[in-house]
Order: C-alpha cells, then structure tokens, then sequence
C-alpha cells in the first residue's frame, strides 16, 4: 500500500466533531452550497419530495419536523455504527459522551433527546430477533440482554453520565438484528409514527423510508473505514 493511500490516524472525538460538523451541520463553508443549503438539507429536501412523489399522504408531514427526527436518526445511526466498529464499550462511551456534549455546546440538546427513541428502538430489535422462536427463546434472550445491560451501573459508579450509560447499553449485542434488516426494519417504523404519517402509507413510500434508513448507517459506516481511529 503506497504512502498516500494510508488512513489518516484521528481520534474519537475528532472524527464526531469533523463528521457532524462537515456533513450534517456544515459549520465549513465549502460544503455549503450556492443555494446556502448543506449538503444535508440538500438530501433531506430531495427525500421528502420523493416520498411525497411515492404517497401524497406524507405531504401532510411538517419538512422541519423530518428534518429534525431524520437529523437525530443519522446521529444516533452513526453512534450505532462506531460502536460496532469499535467494539469495546469504553471506546463506544467516549462516542457517546462527545455527541452529548457537543449537541449541548450547538443549542441543539433536543437532538439527543429525540435521538433516545430511536436508540430505544434499537434495544427492542435486539429483542425482535427471538420473537419467532418462541416465547422460551425470546424470555431467555430477553433475560441475557438485561443481565449484560446491567453493566452499565459499573459505569455510573465510575462517574459516566447516566444517559450516555444507558445508550451504549441499549445498543449492545445489535449485529444480529441489523444483519437481518430487523432494525432497519424497527427504525423505519418509529420514525413513521414520529412523523405521525399515515399508518397507510403505500408499499413504494415504506421501501423509500426504509432504504433511507439503511443508507444513513451505511453512509456511516464508509466513513468510518475511511479512517483509522486512534482509542485512549
């Protein structure tokens, strides 16, 4: 491998900073287009014109309402996506804890307060996986979760913020469920009813919703390959 095809070695933290600042926020200004738009709002505004094209219901969803619940969507995708690449809990922490701390410093602490419903709905989809084994299966699946969950009380009495505790847990052991699609699947629907959509909404809108989803994870995830993370 030639010199310039390296990865470039950044830490945890600068690589959340660069990723929400370049490709969700647009804080630089040559990923702002002449328009004045991000890139972000850019794709956001296309998306819902093409769900709207697929199912006239979804015109009755508020685009500032989209734009806020697709914006904590992508964020906590990407959290998901760092923690299955880093592996370790204490290196998914540090993720946790700088996304927390820099919603809070832009003003935008709303953002991961509604990330929490969709980091809820990752938690159940580890669960969803055993729901077709029968109800044995999905009681002991549901007692081993809660059980390795509870290793976040070790972190709490070590001084980790509570919250950030707790997502970390709710998307442990979920590479299951996301291989089978079940929590791309999960994901799609709860930001279906967030939207309040019509529960109706046709086939060809719910396929666009869902491969919406999938995307931000795997947009993430290649960001992420792009890099090498340098861990504390």
């Amino acid at each position: 491998m030639g010199l310039f095809s390296r990865k470039p070695k950044v830490s945890i933290e600068d690589f959340c900073q660069d990723f929400y600042d370049r490709h969700i926020f647009h804080c630089p200004s040559n990923l702002v287009l002449p328009s004045g738009k991000g890139l972000w709002e850019v794709y956001l505004e296309t998306t819902y014109k093409g769900l709207v094209q697929a199912d006239q219901s979804f015109s009755t969803v508020d685009p500032m309402l989209f734009h806020h619940e697709a914006t904590a969507l992508r964020i906590e995708l990407f959290g998901l996506a760092c923690q299955h690449h880093l592996k370790k809990d204490e290196y998914a922490l540090q993720q946790a804890i700088f996304t927390w701390s820099y919603l809070e410093q832009k003003g935008k602490i709303n953002i991961w307060e509604t990330m929490l419903h969709y980091n809820e709905g990752i938690a159940i989809s580890t669960l969803d996986i055993a729901k077709s084994k029968g109800e044995e299966a999905y009681g002991a699946r549901a007692t081993y979760l809660s059980a390795s969950r509870g290793g976040r009380a070790m972190w709490m009495e070590a001084g980790v913020d509570a919250e950030c505790a707790t997502r970390v847990a709710n998307r442990w052991d979920s590479e299951e469920a996301l291989r089978q699609g079940i929590t791309f699947k999960r994901l799609a629907s709860r930001l279906a009813v967030r939207l309040e959509c019509d529960p109706n909404l046709n086939s060809q809108a719910l396929i666009l919703l869902g491969g919406f989803v999938y995307g931000l994870y795997n947009g993430a995830k290649e960001a992420i390959k792009s890099v090498k993370l340098q861990v504390a």
